[in-house]
């Protein structure tokens, strides 16, 4: 771009002093005035376009303004009440530090007294403040809307999550996708092609039809000025830059740049279902006993063989013998069998607890009536987990479980106990969404480790079709159910929650993580959502499309420029009109096209996909 522009000034200025001083030229040739009206067009658009650039990463300002400079840290003092004003960027893991109301928090943190509500929106683009009780976590940024809080730091400066945002966008924007090398390589071509173009026009108008040197001249410089593409170089990185920034603000933070040109090709959808259908807090609904135990003791032990689990099921079990206040027995052989349930010994007897492929691999049978009613209870959408005692009394022969020879080591006296019933509640913007996906032509598939009942009620209810239900399926068969929607399909999204799906997201062409605003997997995820929405994932499907289009609306008008005005200025409209485009005019036309494709851009930060579940706000 700058040669271009080069060329055309030098050869403007040199020819004028050649024919100043009757060297080789005449006094016609003096072009001092287009010679510093090029260079002025050249200052003013380099001038619009640092702003417009500028305004471009406005996301990330006030990204980086959310960082306070200040903080109110607990002392040493002894006094629980005394707290000094130190700055923010000293803090480190561990401190505690006060939360006034109206007060940015910090860094990262966890509330250990107190209650507040914070507003994330900044943050996460969450509308509504957000009580945080202790216990809870709160994001550095986000500000204290109301109440006053304790907190314990647990990620400050560079590591905590607002650091990672800023640093993620930053890094984004400057990536180019593929979109973009295709036209840095079209100017490759396309700058000799304007030299030849603007020679060869030149050479035509002075020796095929007589024109004198001096318009031939001005066809040369105009051609080479008005061609100078610095539009084509701002199409892409404009629109990926403002794009991102606006996804931020959204609360969609895209790590890859080349994600959103993936997203233009993706033909099918995949969900994950615990915490990313359903809200992934699934709570105890029932407990069946089936050999004359009352529900209390049940419950007591089967909490004491999840203590140690932290599969979400677990986590359900625990919470209801909490609840209910049933005093929870020791374990001890504790083992996790991922994606199948837990196994442990109480008082010297070996217990399991897991669904009933996993309850048979210790011998242990499981009666058709069993099956039967957790099947009924599978039906709306519950999932059901067997408690069984195994007998197995060693830690050899709880080791031996994953063996095919556990059924001989669990003996016979091992026996079915009782059944739990445990619901997850579908996340109220899901059906919608998923509605809204399939309207827009694609396809939308479950793959779930719950069982058939389970997996389909739930499909039923948000209208997937069960051909595109995969269930019963561990997390290191993940993969191979995302490969099968590929060969069906085509590209396919993943949206999960980032940690436990790690095999889908590496084998999907897209791998999106619902977060919950504080906890998010950076490193597993191309997209992460902060908001725990499901419209979300539509809501980056919109932005893409929008982003793509506008890179190709930019990339049309930086050609189109190019395309009308060369053979205008080439002189095509002389004969006809007498029309002779000035160098200077050229000038002006190029900072036009330039100034055309950055206002396009900026136009992306108005995106706002509304309720996404529903439609898209254009």
């Amino acid at each position: 771009m700058d040669f271009m522009y080069a060329l055309g000034i030098g050869v403007s200025y040199i020819a004028s002093v050649l024919g100043t001083f009757n060297i080789f030229l005449s006094g016609e040739f003096i072009f001092y005035e287009t010679s510093v009206m090029l260079a002025s067009f050249l200052m003013l658009g380099r001038f619009l376009e640092g702003g417009a650039k500028r305004r471009t990463n406005d996301a990330v300002k006030k990204l980086i303004s959310l960082k306070p400079k200040t903080a109110l840290l607990k002392t040493d003092a002894g006094d629980a009440d005394e707290y000094t004003t130190v700055p923010a960027d000293s803090l480190k893991s561990g401190d505690i530090v006060m939360i006034k109301p109206g007060s940015i928090v910090p860094a990262d943190a966890v509330v250990v007294s107190g209650e507040m509500y914070a507003d994330q929106s900044p943050v996460t683009g969450e509308p509504m403040p957000v009580k945080k009780a202790v216990g809870d976590g709160v994001i550095g940024g986000t500000i204290n809307t109301g109440g006053a809080a304790v907190v314990r730091v647990t990620k400050a400066g560079s590591e905590s999550l607002l650091s990672q945002i800023i640093r993620l966008v930053e890094e984004t924007q400057r990536q180019k996708p593929h979109v973009q090398r295709i036209a840095d390589t079209a100017v490759s071509y396309f700058i000799p092609a304007v030299l030849l173009i603007a020679t060869v026009s030149a050479c035509v108008w002075y020796f095929l039809l007589n024109a004198t040197p001096l318009f031939a001249a001005t066809v040369f410089i105009s051609v080479v000025v008005v061609a100078c593409p610095c539009a084509l170089g701002l199409a892409t990185p404009t629109a990926v830059a403002v794009g991102i920034g606006r996804g931020a603000e959204l609360g969609i933070l895209i790590k890859n740049g080349e994600v959103i040109e993936d997203a233009d090709k993706i033909r099918c959808i995949a969900f994950d279902k615990t915490g990313t259908l359903t809200v992934g807090k699934p709570k105890v609904t029932k407990v069946i006993p089936f050999n004359g135990d009352d529900e209390s003791s049940v419950l007591a032990l089967a909490a004491g063989i999840e203590a140690m689990s932290e599969h979400p099921i677990a986590a359900a079990v625990s919470d209801e013998a909490g609840r209910v206040g049933v005093k929870v027995p020791q374990i001890t052989d504790f083992r996790s069998h991922a994606g199948r349930g837990a196994s442990g010994t109480v008082d010297g007897r070996g217990y399991a607890v897991g669904n009933a492929a996993f309850v048979r691999s210790f011998g242990v049978a499981v009666p058709d009536n069993v099956i039967a009613e957790l099947k009924e209870h599978e039906s709306d959408g519950s999932t059901t987990v067997i408690l069984a005692r195994t007998d197995l009394t060693d830690k050899g022969a709880a080791g031996a479980a994953d063996d095919a020879n556990a059924a001989s080591a669990a003996g016979a006296g091992g026996c079915v106990i009782a059944g739990i019933v445990i619901s997850d509640v579908i996340k109220p913007d899901a059906k919608e969404t998923i509605a809204a996906v399939k309207a827009d032509g694609y396809a939308a598939a479950l793959i779930t480790g719950d069982g058939e009942g389970a997996a389909k009620a739930v499909a039923s209810v948000l209208g997937i079709e069960e051909k595109n239900v995969s269930f019963g399926v561990l997390p290191t068969e993940k993969a191979s159910a995302v490969d099968k929607y590929q060969k069906n399909y085509g590209k396919v999204l993943f949206a999960g929650d980032g940690i436990n799906d790690a095999p889908a997201m590496a084998k999907a062409d897209i791998a999106l993580a619902v977060s919950n605003g504080t906890e998010i997997a950076l490193d597993s995820a191309d997209v992460v959502l902060m908001n725990d929405r499901v419209c979300d994932i539509r809501g980056f499907l919109l932005l893409s499309k929008k982003i793509m289009g506008r890179i190709r609306l930019n990339l049309f008008w930086a050609f189109f420029y190019n395309i009308c005005l060369i053979p205008v200025a080439a002189g095509i409209l002389y004969p006809f009109f007498g029309i002779v485009f000035r160098p200077e005019f050229s000038g002006a036309a190029m900072i036009l096209s330039s100034i055309t494709v950055i206002s396009l851009s900026l136009n992306l930060r108005k995106f706002n996909p509304g309720n996404c579940a529903k439609k898209e706000i254009r």
